[in-house]
């Protein structure tokens, strides 16, 4: 997640190997139940415009509890 946030300055630097990190956790990001590690990898998708942000969010909106109007992050039994 640092080298995609810090890419504008290390663009050329780590170009490759950013490339290499965002299939690993596209790949991933299926097989994870955790909301800790789907709400990282959803961050760091969207940081990288990846065409599997949505999904990423859309697994976190699903882990959500919801009641009534209102849906809270992560619940004890998630944790």
């Amino acid at each position: 997640m640092a080298l995609f946030e810090a890419k504008a300055q290390e663009e050329n630097k780590y170009g490759q190997q950013m490339i290499i990190a965002q299939r690993y956790i596209e790949r991933e990001l299926v097989s994870s139940s955790s909301p800790y590690v789907v709400a990282i990898v959803s961050y760091t998708l969207h940081l990288v415009d990846s065409p599997s942000k949505d999904r990423a969010f859309q697994m976190l909106i699903n882990m959500a509890e919801k009641h009534e109007d209102q849906m809270f992050g992560i619940t004890r039994s998630q944790e």
